[in-house]
């Protein structure tokens, strides 16, 4: 499991989300580490796909349900929206959801062999039958998480695949 959690500087927010990663990293019994990336400016912003202060992605994946079709890409600060309540971090249930499913995605995979790629623009794992969006280029296929992702990829493939050649089956 991978989980970041991505700021920028001013962020008041950040060090709660922190916290509360920590605490239910804790309370899972789990041993991951979190690697937390500070956002300096709009161009690592987009680089990132960061949606503003504070981010936390488990396995590639926005924790806030929807996250991953948003395009807004800035130096802001983020709010979240759970209940009808908008907030300006993400709750600590919000956070344990994300780490639960995360764990249950995993088992999956190692149980079951269920056919995964990793997207080659946010790196997230994708279930390849539920791939929001594949490409083909260079005689490979290329799985996607959302819309946004494979766009991106589509205007510029090497930018993302790079020295390594992730999500290729």
């Amino acid at each position: 499991m991978e989980i970041e959690l991505l700021y920028f500087e001013l962020c008041p927010h950040y060090e709660i989300a922190l916290k509360y990663l920590q605490e239910v990293i804790k309370e899972k019994k789990l041993d991951v580490p979190v690697k937390v990336v500070k956002i300096r400016n709009d161009k690592e912003a987009i680089e990132n796909r960061f949606l503003g202060s504070p981010t936390i992605r488990i396995n590639g994946r926005d924790i806030e349900p929807g996250a991953q079709e948003k395009e807004d890409f800035s130096m802001c600060c983020r709010f979240y929206l759970e209940g009808g309540e908008v907030m300006k971090f993400p709750s600590k249930n919000m956070v344990r959801r994300a780490i639960e499913n995360a764990v249950q995605e995993d088992e999956k995979i190692i149980k079951g062999g269920v056919p995964m790629a990793i997207d080659p623009v946010c790196k997230m794992k994708v279930e390849e039958s539920k791939a929001a969006a594949t490409s083909e280029y260079k005689g490979n296929k290329y799985y996607f998480c959302a819309k946004g992702c494979k766009k991106a990829f589509d205007q510029n493939p090497e930018k993302y695949l790079g020295e390594e050649k992730k999500g290729k089956r």
